[in-house]
């Protein structure tokens, strides 16, 4: 640098370029190179202070929220040790969700193997038909405000169990329960939502953990694996409080979408409209039908045996012309209609605030039509039927039971197949 700027002062000062010694040292290549240096430095100081400035603020943060975590959630899962008071307002805002529910207790029942936990196989096959036909049926009603209780037999396998207790999860009103006792089914064992339900899921068990078969409650036991605590408290809370109305389906079947808002909105018009209406049936007579083979209408034998050959060899000849290899996937739909029955999928009783178990009948879903319809308040069945004298409580009108008619195009849809209701009494 000296020798350069000695060259530069022996230059003469005429020349146009001006005494260049006085020029300022920072003009220098050095000095220029030297001053952008020190604004990098500066920009790192400036960048590492701002992310100083910030890991302290997320440091902080973490430590706040060690110290002052606010309490655990209420746990999705537990025991019920006792029926809580409903004498709170709150709890029925809570329940109809600030008004936008109706102010009622739905409670839809469904029996999975039950009494028939050894049949692993028939317990797959069924697990599929619920999957297809009952469990989307339900997940997409137009309403879920109603608890779905579900009893599977206590000792299913652990397979099967933990499939179900997948599909089930994701929703806080659908509930799963360890049990093989079942209440508004069977006129041998009375019982229903108000008392006899509650008082038996007072005293289910959590199963803490599923993949533990030490924590398997036995036969006789009960067991809670799915849904949500406070639903199912705040729904026993109330069940003197308001309307309760409890639905009955099969596994295997399904219910039209705006089936279970339908009679909600129909039990409370009915109590409405009759402040003396103890209790009220309403059931459906046409549903879908699928069926995994052909629906043979011939009168003989051999004309089913044609019909049955001849479906067989179009099915055969479809799955070969598109690819397929093995049976027909596909099944039959079939549309009925039962013009003097109730059937099975969607049978529902509304009872009033103040009606005891013991003023609701249990009849077989193909009696029910006829020991209620046509009954006139305070008579009994009785007097109607000398040779058949059933006592039958009074609903406290005309008729206590109506049909689900013309509301939608169907109000079910049922699947038909060897691996549903006619294996109910296939033990092992």
């Amino acid at each position: 640098t000296m020798k350069r700027r000695q060259r530069i002062n022996r230059r003469p000062s005429d020349g146009g370029g001006g005494d260049v010694s006085a020029l300022p040292l920072t003009s220098t290549p050095l000095f220029r190179k030297s001053e952008h240096h020190s604004k990098q430095v500066v920009i790192r100081k400036v960048f590492f202070t701002i992310l100083l400035i910030v890991s302290v603020i997320l440091i902080v943060q973490v430590f706040v929220d060690v110290i002052f975590e606010p309490s655990d959630p209420e746990p999705a899962f537990y025991t019920i040790t006792s029926v809580p008071s409903a004498t709170e307002d709150m709890k029925v805002v809570e329940w109809q969700q600030n008004g936008e529910q109706l102010p009622v207790i739905h409670v839809l029942h469904t029996r999975f193997m039950q009494q028939q936990a050894n049949l692993t196989s028939l317990a797959q096959a069924r697990l599929l038909l619920f999957q297809v036909f009952c469990l989307p049926t339900i997940a997409h009603q137009s309403t879920q405000h109603f608890i779905w209780i579900i009893k599977a037999d206590p000792d299913l396998d652990r397979t099967v169990l933990s499939q179900l207790v997948k599909l089930l999860e994701p929703y806080d009103n659908f509930f799963l329960v360890a049990s093989n006792t079942n209440y508004l089914v069977n006129p041998k064992v009375p019982g229903a939502w108000r008392d006899s339900e509650i008082r038996q899921l007072q005293h289910c068990h959590v199963d803490v953990d599923q993949n533990d078969n030490d924590s398997h409650t036995h036969s006789g036991g009960c067991h809670i694996y799915t849904g949500s605590g406070r639903l199912l408290t705040l729904a026993m809370a109330l069940s003197h409080e308001l309307p309760v109305v409890e639905t009955r389906l099969d596994a295997d079947d399904g219910l039209h979408k705006e089936y279970m808002h339908y009679v909600q909105k129909r039990a409370l018009d009915e109590f409405a409209k009759f402040p003396g209406l103890r209790y009220k049936y309403m059931c459906s007579r046409q549903s879908m039908e699928w069926h995994w083979q052909l629906v043979t209408r011939g009168q003989h034998q051999q004309e089913r045996r044609e019909e049955e050959q001849q479906f067989a060899e179009s099915m055969s000849h479809r799955n070969n012309k598109n690819g397929e290899d093995g049976a027909s996937t596909h099944g039959m739909l079939q549309v009925l209609k039962n013009a003097h029955m109730c059937i099975t999928p969607g049978i529902t009783v509304a009872m009033g605030v103040g009606t005891l178990e013991s003023e609701v009948p249990i009849v077989p879903h193909h009696k029910l039509l006829h020991t209620l319809q046509n009954r006139y308040n305070h008579n009994l069945h009785k007097e109607h039927n000398h040779n058949n004298a059933t006592d039958v409580p009074p609903c406290g009108i005309d008729e206590c039971i109506e049909f689900v008619n013309g509301k939608f195009a169907f109000d079910a849809i049922r699947s038909r197949t060897p691996t549903s209701a006619g294996m109910l009494d296939i033990l092992q």
